[in-house]
């Protein structure tokens, strides 16, 4: 039986320099290192 719960662990990736999306999620990421903020909801995309 899957986790649901887990699933929040694994909507952003990066490596060095780029940023993947997995799963397209109401979700909020914060990247401290490169100064950058990225969210998805439903309506509003930003990136």
């Amino acid at each position: 039986m899957e986790n649901h719960s887990k699933y929040g662990r694994n909507i952003f990736f990066h490596n060095n320099e780029e940023l993947f999306v997995s799963q397209f999620i109401a979700a909020e990421l914060t990247w401290k290192e490169k100064g950058l903020t990225a969210f998805s909801s439903i309506g509003i995309q930003t990136i």
